[in-house]
């Protein structure tokens, strides 16, 4: 009698343990899978969300439930989403981030940065930043209008002040004041502008208080490198080619990855892992 009780406890305390290890396992590799200092950085880089159900997802628009799921997708696997002076120490060598890190960024401030990106960056409690063409920045935003998906239209200081008072861990950064307008002639200004213009055309920006840059379409050169430093920017990202951002990435040419509306919720995953070795850009 004593033995089969014995035994009968045995087995309850055996079934109890198999119950522990099944719900604390994925815990456990979750845990291990976040420690350790990330080798790369998928430097995630949009542009313009449009709503939900619009019919124009193209390589630089996408849907806001699509941007949604990935965002709760981030959130719910344990993603750390990173400020740009937290990514910034890790490619300085001054700071160890998780290996499931991500900085997300957009480009040119469209005011979607406002009515769609916002709401679902602090409804995820997620970090990101949003680089904006200087001379795009009037004094206030229009009011959203769901059925103009055509039109470009850009936030205003009366928004970026409200995200910079209400939500700090969505940046605004700088994509140049005019540097994203083509010459007269059809050429990029990163390639012709001489030294002193693009020390100008910082110092337009110096009111938006803007520490870290993009390059409009990716491109720079040398002498907009050395500008850039001498007006005191921190780093700047490129566009292309698209690859993981790695500490051994020019400050001032980090790598991006472009993240569009043809994507797919299997291949953003697949990004955001590290394990895409032959990135598509086309998506």
């Amino acid at each position: 009698m004593f033995r089969r009780l014995v035994s009968k406890r045995n087995k309850i305390i055996a079934l109890i343990m198999l119950c522990m290890v099944t719900v604390l396992l994925p815990v456990i590799m979750t845990s291990c899978e976040s420690r350790g200092n990330a080798e790369k950085i998928p430097v995630l880089a949009y542009h313009k969300l449009i709503p939900a159900g619009s019919e124009r997802n193209s390589g630089l628009e996408i849907d806001e439930a699509k941007f949604e799921k990935q965002m709760k997708w981030l959130s719910d696997h344990g993603y750390k989403t990173l400020t740009l002076d937290e990514f910034y120490q890790w490619h300085a060598g001054m700071k160890e981030l998780p290996k499931k890190s991500v900085l997300i960024t957009f480009d040119d401030g469209y005011y979607s940065m406002y009515y769609l990106v916002y709401p679902i960056l602090k409804k995820y409690d997620q970090a990101a930043t949003v680089f904006c063409i200087g001379r795009h920045i009037g004094e206030t935003t229009d009011e959203f209008d769901y059925n103009d998906n055509v039109q470009d239209h850009y936030m205003g200081m009366d928004k970026i002040e409200e995200i910079r008072k209400d939500y700090p861990k969505f940046e605004i950064q700088s994509h140049t004041f005019i540097m994203h307008d083509k010459t007269d002639d059809g050429e990029k200004p990163a390639e012709v502008f001489s030294y002193e213009q693009i020390m100008e055309d910082c110092k337009k920006m110096e009111p938006f208080a803007c520490t870290y840059l993009a390059y409009p379409w990716g491109t720079y050169s040398e002498t907009m490198q050395k500008a850039l430093k001498d007006s005191g920017y921190k780093m700047a990202f490129a566009y292309d080619p698209f690859y993981y951002a790695l500490p051994s990435d020019d400050t001032y040419a980090v790598n991006r990855i472009k993240i569009g509306g043809g994507i797919s919720m299997r291949e953003f995953k697949k990004i955001v892992k590290g394990k895409d070795s032959d990135y598509d850009a086309t998506l």
